[in-house]
């Protein structure tokens, strides 16, 4: 039997989270990811990159996110190079929010959370830097000189600051280029596709994890990526979270 996958340019859509309060998750994404706001209706409250929409916000939810649920594990958003995720730790940083660098080899990332809990992944690819994958069920990374990575070292961030030069605003907001993808999904309920003959087809394009892990859900030519977590409970419909 062939496989078929989608057209190269199928990108996964905004993602659509619920709040507890719309004004706050405003400044949030705006002054803290760096995210710029766009045309909204209604009480919705949409957030793009370059006029790119990248996030939809709710503020109907009544609870902040409930731990160990199914739907988005977290919302993952791609920055085009070292210097703009320097300017979002950096940025991070001056305002004094949470955050936890991490070099995946592949991939140098930012994790960090919103008022209401939900997960965000700030992160831009470094495939030069070395590989990753799963081999035998088991999570493996090497560096490019072939020497084993944990995968989840910190970034070496003297480094990183070296792709800022002195006259880089840190509240400058994120540039072209910036992408949603792709979204890691413990247990997905709905995914919204964009492009050539994509509601009829969705595949993945590869799986690392075992079965019962999340999958990262991109376009082909997108590095999939996974992670290993037990199955979760159903998701609480009137919490902050994916919808």
């Amino acid at each position: 039997m062939k496989t078929q996958s989608i057209a190269a340019k199928t990108g996964v859509g905004a993602v659509e989270l619920g709040v507890t309060d719309g004004e706050r998750a405003l400044r949030f994404y705006r002054d803290y990811v760096g995210l710029t706001p766009l045309a909204s209706m209604g009480s919705e409250i949409r957030l793009g990159a370059a006029g790119r929409e990248l996030v939809v916000l709710h503020p109907d939810a009544e609870r902040p996110v409930v731990p160990r649920r199914s739907g988005l594990y977290h919302l993952a958003i791609v920055v085009p190079d070292r210097r703009e995720l320097a300017r979002v730790i950096a940025r991070l940083a001056r305002l004094q929010w949470d955050q936890y660098p991490t070099d995946h080899v592949m991939t140098k990332a930012n994790y960090l959370w919103d008022p209401d809990g939900n997960g965000i992944e700030i992160y831009t690819e470094s495939p030069e830097d070395g590989t990753m994958g799963f081999a035998n069920g088991t999570f493996v990374a090497y560096d490019k000189d072939g020497r084993p990575r944990s995968g989840r070292d910190p970034i070496d961030l003297e480094e990183l600051f070296s792709h800022l030069g002195s006259d880089d605003r840190l509240d400058q907001a994120m540039p072209a280029g910036t992408r949603r993808c792709p979204a890691l999904l413990p247990r997905p309920r709905r995914l919204r596709c964009h492009g050539p003959r994509a509601r009829r087809r969705l595949c993945l394009r590869r799986r690392l994890s075992p079965p019962r892990g999340p999958e990262h859900v991109g376009r082909p030519g997108c590095p999939a990526r996974a992670g290993r977590f037990g199955r979760a409970a159903p998701l609480h419909d009137r919490a902050s979270g994916q919808r």
